[in-house]
C-alpha cells in the first residue's frame, strides 16, 4: 500500500483559503507543491511566493508544517442598503440647551422647524455589491443592497449627491423608512404638556385637547385649541381659536396678529391686532384688540379696543370695578418689549464694566453711544406721537356698547376722557363728542 503524499491541501469551509499540511518524508520540491494544488483543484488566488518558499523547505526530509497558506480566494462584497443620514435629531429630546448653557426641560423640540432651502438629510443610495470566487474557482453570488429612501412629500426636494432640502418653510414630518416631508400644518392629538413640551411651528397648529400650565404653542399662522388653555401661552401669526375657556394664571397669555375667539375667560390676558370674540363671560381678564365683543358678562378687568367694545353685561351688583376702553391703539407685549429695550440699551463696553451714569446730566456726549442714545430717544418720541395721532383718529369711530345691564362701578374711557357709572343702566352706548370733548351716552334702540 502506497504512503499518502507528503503534502495535503485543505480548503476552508467558506472556500476562501487553501492551506498545506506537510509531514516528514522524502525530500521534494516546488513541482510537488504545484501537483498538490492541482489535485485539490486550487486555481484562484495562488500565492506564488508562498509556494516557492514551501518548495525550498521541502528539500529537507525533516521539515513539517501545519496550515501553511498557499492560496486565498476573492471575498464577495455584499451590496449595502441605502441610508438616510438625518441632519436633525428625530423624536423627543430631554430638553433644549439655552444660550447660557442651562437646560429648558419644557422645550423638547417635538416639532423641528426648517426654512425653505435648508438641508435636512442626505440619502446614500444602495450599492450593487461585488461577487467573489473561491480558491477552486466557484463564484460567490451577492445580492444588491435594498433601497431605504422613504416617500418624499411635496415639502422636500431630492437634489444632486443625495441632498434632501426643504422645498418650503415649515416643520419636518418624519417616519423612519416611510415618510419625510415638510408640512405647513401640525395636528396635535393630545395635550401640550410635559410629554410633548412646547410646540413651535412654522405654519399652523391644531391642538385637539388642552394646553397645560407653563407650556407654550407658537405658530407663524393659525393656532386652534380644541379644549382649553390652562395657564399656558399661545402666540399666533394669524388667528387663535379656543373651543373651551382660557384660564390665565400667573404667566398665561394669548397673543395674535389676527383675531382671537374663545368660549370664556378667567384671569386671562389676550392681545389681538384684529377682533377678540368671547362667546360667554370674561372674568377679571385683560383684553386688548382692534375690536372686542363679549356675548356674556364682562366682570372685572379691562377691555381696551381701538374702535368698539361690545358686551352684554358689565360689572355686577356688588360694584366690581370693570373698565371698558375705546380709542386705545393696540399695543401687543412684543411691541412694548421692543420700546423698552430701545430705552434701556447701553454700549457693550459699559455693560461689561465701568460706571453707569444714572442721571441725564452726566450722560457722555458724542461718540457711538451718544448717537445711539439720540436715535433711541427720537424713536421713543416718535412712537408717543404716533400713538397720540392714532388716538385722535380713533376718537370719531370709538364706541362702547352695553346691550344688557351696566352696573355701578363700571368705568367708561374713550381717549383721555373717563366716565363712571354711578347708578345702574340698561342698553346704553357711549361715544365721544369731538366738538364738546366729552363722552356722551345714548340709549340702544332694539
Amino acid at each position: 500500500m502506497a504512503d499518502p503524499p507528503r503534502i495535503q491541501i485543505e480548503i476552508s469551509e467558506d472556500g476562501l483559503e487553501a492551506v498545506a499540511q506537510v509531514r516528514f518524508g522524502p525530500a521534494c520540491g516546488f513541482e510537488d507543491v504545484q501537483a498538490a494544488l492541482s489535485r485539490a483543484h486550487v486555481r484562484v488566488g495562488v500565492d506564488a511566493a508562498a509556494c516557492e518558499a514551501l518548495g525550498r523547505e521541502l528539500a529537507r526530509d525533516a521539515f513539517s508544517v501545519e496550515d501553511f497558506v498557499l492560496a486565498s480566494g476573492e471575498p464577495a462584497d455584499p451590496g449595502r442598503d441605502g441610508v438616510v443620514e438625518l441632519d436633525f435629531e428625530p423624536g423627543l429630546l430631554a430638553g433644549r440647551t439655552r444660550d447660557d448653557d442651562s437646560m429648558d426641560f419644557l422645550d423638547r423640540e417635538f416639532l423641528k422647524s426648517v426654512q425653505v432651502g435648508e438641508q435636512i438629510a442626505v440619502y446614500v443610495p444602495p450599492t450593487e455589491g461585488t461577487p467573489g470566487r473561491t480558491v477552486d474557482g466557484k463564484a460567490i453570488e451577492v445580492s444588491a443592497g435594498k433601497e431605504a429612501l422613504p416617500t418624499l412629500g411635496p415639502g422636500v426636494e431630492l437634489q444632486a449627491a443625495g441632498k434632501i432640502v426643504a422645498a418650503r418653510t415649515g416643520a419636518i414630518q418624519y417616519r423612519a423608512g416611510q415618510l419625510l416631508d415638510v408640512v405647513l400644518h401640525h395636528d396635535h392629538s393630545g395635550d401640550v404638556d410635559a410629554h410633548s413640551g412646547h410646540l413651535k411651528m412654522e405654519g399652523s397648529v391644531s391642538v385637539q385637547r388642552c394646553i397645560q400650565p407653563n407650556f407654550m404653542v407658537r405658530a407663524t399662522d393659525d393656532v386652534e385649541v380644541g379644549s382649553a388653555v390652562d395657564a399656558g401661552r399661545v402666540y399666533a401669526g394669524r388667528d387663535i381659536r379656543v373651543g373651551g375657556g382660557v384660564i390665565g394664571g400667573d404667566k398665561g397669555k394669548l397673543d395674535a396678529k389676527g383675531n382671537i375667539t374663545a368660549r370664556h375667560l378667567q384671569s386671562a390676558r389676550l392681545y389681538a391686532n384684529g377682533r377678540i370674540e368671547i362667546r360667554q363671560h370674561a372674568v377679571n381678564s385683560e383684553l386688548h384688540a382692534g375690536e372686542i365683543a363679549v356675548a356674556g358678562r364682562m366682570l372685572g378687568g379691562r377691555a381696551c379696543a381701538e374702535t368698539r367694545v361690545a358686551v352684554a353685561d358689565a360689572g355686577s351688583e356688588m360694584g366690581v370695578g370693570t373698565q371698558l376702553v375705546a380709542a386705545r391703539p393696540v399695543e401687543r407685549p412684543c411691541d412694548r418689549a421692543r420700546q423698552k429695550l430701545a430705552g434701556t440699551r447701553e454700549p457693550k463696553g459699559r455693560r461689561r464694566g465701568g460706571l453707569r451714569h444714572s442721571s441725564p446730566a452726566v450722560q457722555p456726549k458724542g461718540g457711538k453711544w451718544g448717537r445711539e442714545s439720540l436715535r433711541d430717544e427720537r424713536s421713543r418720541v416718535e412712537h408717543r406721537r404716533s400713538v397720540r395721532r392714532r388716538e385722535q383718529e380713533l376718537l370719531v369711530k370709538a364706541v362702547v356698547e352695553i346691550s344688557g345691564s351696566a352696573h355701578e362701578g363700571v368705568e367708561i374711557q374713550i381717549g383721555d376722557q373717563r366716565r363712571s357709572i354711578e347708578v345702574g343702566l340698561r342698553a346704553v352706548r357711549f361715544v365721544f363728542d369731538v366738538e364738546r370733548g366729552e363722552i356722551c351716552m345714548e340709549k340702544i334702540r332694539s
